[in-house]
């Protein structure tokens, strides 16, 4: 019996494997070949989208069918239901085109029609619109184009979603773990619900696993207990979560073993903490967009000094990087050493030709010349206070370019403050983080008359932990560097452009609120320069800084020189 199993069992894998073989790997490698990948034309459709919305606008990768919400443009890691790669790319940009349009509108009271009886709408403003429709439809043989751009989902109001990254992971407690943690991948999803987990209820002081910065849990609450024991079994797993149709995610405090990072568009989320006795730190307002008002005393940042170091580290890295170093400092010298030209002067070492022919014009029309006819040259004076500020938030665990963001930050302001040691020692290094507005962490690793040598090596010992609430550590910056006497001052900012705490700080609310800290600062002087590695970074921080003050930069390597530039342009800067 078992043997007559047996070949039964062998003939139809023969058969799978024929089939497969004559049908449908001719048909995998015609789609490969047809196909337009999304990441290469990313930068392109987001601009496209942001011109067209007139507004800021985000990018959901996900297969779902859904044109866009109030907020994201969806659309997919790639096509390839056309038959040509161009073709395919035109289907990008047409539904990016009408996802655009449709969040332009979204504001409406006016009800909304089907996507396709819209264009009439469209058609005056985009002329050609109509025809590359008609040729893309002609194209697709045998697919619809309609149900592959799908119908907008606009809410009544923004209030109902967010988006929240899945990118960090939380713990109960910031300390190490020796464990190996791995990650992968997944796609975005829109229409996700948050639930509460039955067995737990929130406890403000505890750092609860719910971060949509890290960690989700993968399956739905359907009453199923899932396995909760330490074996990172993800890589077994990987085919069954590259399907998984997440609906619902459960907040948890199990600190996870392996990580699925999606972007994913919550519904229904009001997560707030309740009030109490005022908590220990120094209280700060919070901007509210929507009621357009500050929350007045509504965060509370702990300023705590990091005392923890690792020499061994230290030198390490000093090794590691002596040539960079090396070479940085030989720039800044030559920086330090420029001549500064400042003319019309009464006395100096050359005559500044121009005073001079203003003086003969004046003299020959009888009016008495000015006599500052001279450039005087002198040293450069350095007059910069800066305090750089780095994200501790568990997002900079993560992983690009085979390289930690978290040792990349840490590796950048030990070169930083090496070069900066020499010429610009009027400078503090410090960390934040957070876990709900009562609870903002700022962590000062250098403070501004403090030796760097005695302090380089606390970055050694530092750790990822808690959320990225940006607003109130930006505050606190700029409070401290208000009592500096530097007459350009300036914050540096790490991160990676994602604002997220616990209690409502994502998506919009968090980006409003960090533009207003910043706008604040401006006007009482005080300058803020953003640089991130995250290569989508460019697409939330124009929503947050102005041009030409922020970097993306395109790797971990260039984040050091990026920022040694930029005090570089400060001494530069007249």
């Amino acid at each position: 019996m078992s043997s007559i199993l047996e070949w039964e069992e062998n003939l139809f894998l023969a058969i799978k494997a024929l089939y497969r073989r004559l049908v449908v790997s001719p048909r995998e490698r015609h789609l490969a070949a047809v196909r337009a990948p999304l990441e290469p034309l990313r930068q392109e459709l987001f601009l496209l989208a942001r011109m067209v919305a007139g507004r800021p606008v985000a990018i959901i990768e996900t297969t779902q069918r859904v044109l866009c919400d109030d907020e994201h443009l969806f659309l997919p890691t790639g096509f390839d239901a056309a038959p040509s790669v161009e073709a395919n790319e035109e289907l990008f940009r047409i539904k990016t085109l009408l996802g655009a349009l449709a969040l332009r509108n979204a504001g409406s009271a006016r009800p909304l029609a089907p996507l396709r009886d819209r264009l009439s709408d469209w058609a005056a403003e985009f002329p050609g619109l109509c025809d590359r429709i008609t040729r893309l439809e002609t194209s697709l043989a045998g697919h619809d184009l309609w149900s592959l751009l799908g119908e907008p989902a606009i809410r009544s109001t923004n209030e109902t979603g967010s988006i929240r990254p899945a990118e960090d992971r939380e713990a109960t407690d910031p300390e190490p773990d020796d464990d190996e943690i791995t990650e992968i991948k997944g796609e975005g999803r829109a229409g996700v619900k948050s639930i509460e987990d039955p067995g737990e209820q929130p406890v403000e002081a505890e750092m609860p696993i719910h971060t949509f910065e890290k960690a989700e849990t993968l399956e739905e609450a359907n009453g199923i207990d899932r396995k909760t024991d330490e074996d990172d079994e993800l890589k077994d797993h990987e085919e069954a979560l590259r399907s998984l149709q997440m609906t619902q995610v459960m907040r948890s405090r199990e600190r996870p073993r392996s990580i699925y990072r999606a972007d994913l568009v919550i519904d229904g989320v009001h997560l707030e903490v309740g009030e109490g006795p005022p908590p220990e730190g120094i209280p700060y307002p919070e901007w509210d967009y929507k009621q357009r008002r500050h929350r007045p005393d509504w965060c509370y940042v702990r300023q705590t000094l990091a005392r923890d170091a690792d020499p061994v580290w230290a030198a390490s890295t000093e090794r590691q990087h002596r040539d960079l170093i090396l070479d940085l400092k030989k720039k800044m010298a030559s920086l330090a050493t420029r001549l500064e030209r400042r003319r019309t002067r009464p006395q100096g070492d050359d005559l500044d030709l121009d005073a001079v022919v203003r003086a003969l014009v004046d003299q020959r029309a009888g009016q008495a010349p000015d006599e500052r006819l001279y450039i005087e040259r002198r040293r450069q004076r350095h007059d910069v206070s800066a305090l750089i500020l780095m994200d501790l938030s568990f997002s900079t665990d993560s992983w690009i370019d085979d390289a930690r963001v978290l040792d990349t930050m840490r590796d950048t302001l030990f070169c930083t403050g090496e070069v900066l040691d020499e010429f610009i020692p009027d400078f503090a290094v410090a960390g934040f983080s957070s876990n709900t507005r009562r609870q903002c962490e700022f962590h000062l690793i250098k403070d501004f008359r403090e030796q760097w040598a005695g302090s380089r090596a606390r970055l050694g010992s530092l750790t990822a932990r808690g959320y990225t609430r940006i607003g109130p550590a930006l505050r606190h910056a700029q409070e401290r560097l208000a009592r500096e006497s530097g007459e350009r001052k300036i914050v540096f900012l790490l991160t990676d452009g994602r604002p997220c705490d616990y209690d409502r700080y994502e998506g919009e609310y968090g980006i409003r609120d960090v533009r207003k800290a910043i706008e604040t600062g401006a006007r009482h002087g005080i300058m803020t320069h953003a640089f991130a590695i995250e290569r989508r970074a460019r697409e939330q921080f124009p929503r947050m800084f102005k041009r030409q003050h922020y970097d993306v930069v395109p790797s971990p390597r260039a984040l050091i020189a990026s920022l040694c530039g930029a005090f570089a342009r400060l001494r530069l800067e007249t």
